[in-house]
């Protein structure tokens, strides 16, 4: 009976559970809001390893979706640079249909001797629910220009211009024996390898090869210098460098002149040999000016005054670098000359006086012969004449 009666009391016991717990379908509700539940965010860089030169980019692009996995149209998103530095075009953003929004990177120019470093954009949903706003992270790579980051085993190329900013036409020094035939992990020198090649290219067209080579600049600009260092593995790796050059030593501009005291119409001899040119360049032109109106060219003219008077004459020199001396000057002083010699003479026959004036002449008739230097003529029935010209 007991069997009989427990049974009984689990059939009803079944019975009225069944009765109380039956489960009708139920639709699983729909999330609202800006929940990270029923969003999926991804964030990526395009390119993520950049130069960092000031004027490279990078598009951080999100990517959002709702919970069935299509593309979720409407959802604002605000970046922000999480660590390092530069610039974002803009700073919140609106995905499109195809559930899609970006904004551009630019990367600060690297400060002098500075390595790679990188910076994290930081990309999070924003709307009514700070609290489910989840930010998710995206690391950007920064190379300073010429920068190589390190590869593991790698050869580093390093380089020392001296002076650091040479002038045009003046022997610099380049000096590569501090770069090393293998890198770790951490892109520090190891010694697993050695350098055995350094090649350099100048930037000017010209190359060199050595761990320590000389140099001289043709111009006054920027040159984008190039080593590459190979090591006894054979792996090469190159480091470029901007060289500053400068314009270097302006010639120096001096002359002398003779006669020290010309007079009007002498013929004045000038000499510019002692003018030098600045350490490395050579003297290409020599510009003159009189002090009257006149210039000149070369490094020895001569010139004729007209009339008296003091006149500086100035001398500029210009070297093959299109390079200006200062001016040099000296003061002339110009007077009246040596006049010209003149004569009288008396006509013997008739006591007239003969012209004195150069460039005109007389004639006069004598009886007897004429005295030398005189040019005699004669005609028949005609007494004899002669003449004097100037």
């Amino acid at each position: 009976m007991s069997t009989f009666l427990r049974r009984s009391s689990v059939a009803v016991a079944a019975a009225l559970l069944a009765g109380a717990c039956t489960v009708h379908k139920s639709e699983t509700p729909t999330l609202t809001g800006p929940s990270e539940f029923g969003l999926s965010v991804n964030v990526s860089a395009i390119p993520d390893s950049i130069n960092q030169d000031g004027a490279s980019q990078s598009a951080i692009v999100a990517s959002v979706h709702d919970a069935s996995g299509q593309p979720k149209a409407g959802v604002s998103l605000r970046a922000d640079i999480g660590s390092g530095y530069g610039q974002l075009s803009a700073n919140t953003m609106v995905t499109g249909a195809d559930g899609k929004a970006s904004t551009v990177y630019t990367a600060p120019a690297a400060a002098p001797g500075a390595g790679p470093t990188s910076v994290s954009i930081v990309v999070t949903p924003i709307g009514t629910d700070y609290q489910a706003a989840v930010p998710h992270a995206v690391s950007i790579r920064l190379s300073p220009p010429g920068v190589v980051v390190p590869v593991i085993g790698a050869p580093l190329p390093r380089f020392v211009v001296t002076p650091a900013a040479p002038n045009a036409n003046s022997p610099a020094t380049l000096d590569g024996t501090s770069s090393c035939g293998s890198t770790d992990a951490g892109g520090a020198c190891t010694l697993s390898s050695l350098v055995v090649k350094w090649a350099w290219d100048f930037g000017d067209g010209t190359t060199g090869s050595g761990p320590v080579v000389t140099h001289a600049f043709p111009l006054q600009q920027t040159y984008s210098v190039t080593l590459t260092v190979t090591n006894d593995k054979g792996v090469s790796m190159f480091r470029s460098q901007s060289v500053v050059v400068g314009p270097g030593l302006l010639p120096t501009a001096s002359f002398t002149f003779s006669p020290a005291a010309p007079g009007v119409g002498d013929t004045v001899y000038f000499n510019a040999a002692a003018s030098t040119p600045g350490a490395g360049h050579t003297i290409a032109s020599y510009q003159w000016s009189s002090g009257d109106g006149n210039v000149g060219t070369g490094m020895t003219p001569t010139y004729k005054f007209l009339k008296q008077g003091s006149f500086t004459v100035t001398l500029v020199v210009v070297d093959e670098a299109g390079q200006k001396s200062p001016p040099a000057t000296q003061v002339i002083a110009v007077g009246a000359g040596t006049p010209k010699p003149t004569a009288e003479f008396t006509s013997p026959s008739r006591g007239r006086p003969l012209p004195t004036t150069p460039g005109t002449s007389a004639t006069t008739h004598r009886s007897s012969r004429p005295t030398a230097g005189s040019r005699h003529t004669s005609s028949r029935g005609q007494r004899p004449s002669w003449s004097i010209s100037w």
